[in-house]
């Protein structure tokens, strides 16, 4: 309902390989125009590229990727807008002694934040495996991947990061 948030169209684009005859390149394309710079907009054509075996295609997109300023699945955003929805549906006290109805509902939108928002990194582990990154060529396109990641509004993107990193120096 609102095609300026970058986060709703992050979960458009994570969500849209499940529905049928959803074009995820569309929201894609909208998500380049709201937030230039944002890496996190070329998973899924990655993720596709590699499906296909097209190796000329994956390259291009570690090309663009590398090339980005950061990694934001808009965490922070998506949990606290689902947290306080979450929160105001709680009609009983709070099951877990200790937490009140926003903590547990940040607990549960975490959870399942978790499952949607973030992305598989196992296509930029792969495309920077320590084999790849014996190439200097891609050794300098893996670093300048990593420097993305860590620049991510995760954890595990830094963490994702840091490994390649490592990986990459040689």
């Amino acid at each position: 309902q609102d095609p300026d948030r970058k986060e709703l169209v992050w979960l458009a684009i994570r969500l849209c390989p499940d529905v049928p005859r959803c074009d995820p390149a569309v929201y894609e394309a909208r998500l380049r125009k709201l937030d230039p710079g944002n890496g996190v907009v070329w998973m899924g054509p990655l993720a596709r590229a590699q499906g296909r075996g097209d190796d000329a295609a994956a390259t291009q997109i570690l090309e663009a990727l590398s090339r980005e300023t950061r990694f934001d699945v808009y965490w922070n955003a998506l949990l606290s807008e689902a947290a306080l929805a979450l929160s105001t549906q709680a009609q009983q006290p709070a099951p877990r002694i200790l937490n009140g109805p926003l903590t547990n509902a940040i607990n549960d939108a975490s959870t399942w934040l978790s499952a949607v928002a973030v992305p598989s990194f196992t296509g930029l582990a792969n495309a920077c495996s320590h084999e790849r990154t014996r190439n200097a060529t891609v050794a300098e396109r893996c670093r300048n991947i990593a420097r993305v990641l860590q620049q991510g509004d995760t954890y595990a993107a830094e963490a994702v990061g840091i490994g390649i990193a490592q990986r990459a120096a040689g």
